[in-house]
């Protein structure tokens, strides 16, 4: 690993971590003790800038160019870091629909005929006050004079009569109307977002050639 540019970053298939070389995990390394890779990272990984600076860190991350506009990238400068492993949709990220529903009524809907009958009784009144069972009856004179109620209901049913005249309007029957309410399913789990992936060793160079800027 000779003629290494210092602050290039590499991928390698073994597990440890080489001579001029530090892991790409996110440690802190001391400015005092390299002045060489504080000068070209600077605090863009993270660190204080008076003791220590940040290394960048791509353990379970993966590396994306930069560039663009605030508002086409996520990425508009090095040292951004954005996106998650896991991810759950809430009702903010759906699109608007209406639900259907069909409602289907048990019973109802047919007209009911409606018959009614009122009978009345031949015998003669022998009360002014209906009573439970009672009849409508011949009238009969008050025994108190003409400014006296007449009797007009009979407890005796005697010879029953229907009487005519009767209108009952109504019987259509059937269910006009009503809500459905949808019930709400799902079990709102996180799921995750990494792309398919093949973990390796990151590093970057510490000890190699100053890159030059012209």
């Amino acid at each position: 690993m000779d003629n290494q540019y210092i602050g290039m970053i590499q991928a390698a298939g073994f597990n440890f971590i080489p001579r001029q070389f530090y892991s790409a995990q996110g440690g802190h390394v001391s400015i005092s003790n390299d002045q060489a890779l504080f000068s070209l990272l600077g605090t863009t990984f993270g660190g204080d800038g008076r003791v220590s600076f940040q290394l960048p860190d791509l353990h379970g991350t993966a590396p994306v160019g930069w560039g663009g506009s605030p508002s086409t990238s996520f990425f508009p400068r090095i040292g951004i870091q954005g996106g998650s492993a896991v991810q759950t949709l809430t009702q903010a990220h759906m699109p608007q629909l209406t639900h259907t529903a069909t409602f289907n009524p048990i019973g109802g809907g047919a007209s009911t005929p409606i018959s009614v009958t009122i009978e009345a009784t031949t015998a003669v009144g022998t009360s002014e006050t209906p009573s439970t069972g009672a009849y409508l009856a011949q009238a009969k004179p008050p025994s108190g004079g003409k400014d006296q109620p007449e009797l007009i209901y009979s407890s005796n049913p005697g010879d029953v009569v229907k009487l005519g005249g009767i209108e009952v309007s109504g019987g259509s029957g059937g269910i006009t109307g009503g809500t459905v309410t949808n019930s709400a399913t799902g079990q709102s789990n996180s799921f995750s977002m990494y792309q398919p992936s093949l973990a390796v060793n990151y590093l970057i160079c510490s000890d190699g050639t100053c890159p030059s800027r012209n």
